[in-house]
């Protein structure tokens, strides 16, 4: 139940800190919107992988049980 009421502000504040990242001068470079997509989008990619392992390694292996 925790996660259920922890996660969505998190996941709000992510969302707000990378659009906020938009235009801030780092050593690497100004960061662009396509630098903010990029790293948004692993973490959507990895966010889905962990997902589907959380979801279906258990019933895989209560299948094979």
């Amino acid at each position: 139940a925790f996660q259920r009421y922890f996660d969505p502000p998190v996941l709000l504040l992510l969302g707000w800190a990378a659009a906020l990242a938009v235009g801030a001068r780092t050593d690497a470079g100004v960061i662009t919107p396509t630098r903010v997509v990029l790293v948004v989008g692993f973490a959507a990619f990895m966010q889905a992988v962990f997902a589907i392992a959380t979801i279906y390694l258990p019933l895989i292996r209560f299948a094979a049980g």
